[in-house]
């Protein structure tokens, strides 16, 4: 279950296709098992979570996490980097290089 969140976190409310979850996770099955693995991990999440907000927005082919159901530090950290300026250079830099990027920004506003 953590796996499936993780990779739904880090991707910020973008719908990812249920296949390329169960090949990231589950590659290693015959397509039906894996399936059923996603299903079942699925209904963990859900179950665990009891009657708060359900965070995975669900569709046939796609899932989501609804950033509105659930309180991240990926989520935040993804908000905070989105509200930096990023000149066109420095598009497509590591993340070690964003999170340092970020913490300079913010060191000189607090001066």
């Amino acid at each position: 279950a953590e796996a499936v969140l993780a990779v739904l976190l880090c991707r910020n409310s973008e719908a990812q296709p249920r296949e390329r979850l169960i090949g990231l996770l589950w590659g290693d099955r015959a397509d039906k098992q894996a399936r059923h693995s996603l299903s079942q991990t699925l209904t963990s999440i859900r179950g665990a979570i009891g009657d708060a907000p359900d965070p995975v927005v669900a569709d046939r082919e796609t899932l989501a996490i609804d950033p509105r159901a659930i309180d991240s530090d990926v989520i935040d950290l993804l908000a905070l980097a989105g509200s930096i300026a990023v000149p066109a250079a420095k598009r497509g830099m590591a993340w070690s290089e964003i999170l340092a990027e970020t913490h300079r920004v913010r060191a000189a506003a607090r001066r």
